[in-house]
């Protein structure tokens, strides 16, 4: 308890939550054998609660030229609790490996609701906050 002004007391809460993290990631795609293009995104994320208060980890596919968002691929936890994963053949007119106006949000999501994301350049090792 802090009195601030006589008579007006705060109590500070004892919990709060930050949004989860991605630590870093990639997004890396090129011909897939049966036809379209074979994406493959990759990220490692963190919580203050703890990598296991992630539940949902997206890459949002998006063009930089137009603001449009192109398509949205699921991330699927593995073994490791911090790193989440997934392939997708992608066989659309919009989503063309090499595009340089094509970039991947990476957004994660924590059992709060809470969330916040990276963008990453098409094949980009490197993410940048937004």
């Amino acid at each position: 308890m802090i009195a601030v002004l006589a008579g007006c007391l705060i109590y500070p809460s004892a919990e709060i939550n930050l949004p989860p993290i991605v630590l870093d990631g990639t997004a890396s795609c090129g011909p897939a054998a049966e036809g379209g293009d074979l994406w493959t995104l990759n990220a490692i994320v963190d919580d203050d609660y703890g990598p296991y208060e992630v539940v949902a980890v997206d890459g949002w596919l998006w063009d930089a030229a137009t603001g449009e968002d192109l398509l949205q691929l699921p991330l699927y936890p593995t073994t490791d609790p911090f790193f989440w994963s997934s392939g997708w053949i992608v066989d659309e007119a919009d989503v063309v490996c090499g595009d340089v106006d094509l970039f991947v949000d990476l957004v994660v999501w924590d059992s709060w609701g809470m969330s916040s994301f990276v963008t990453l350049g098409e094949a980009t090792s490197t993410p940048t906050v937004e």
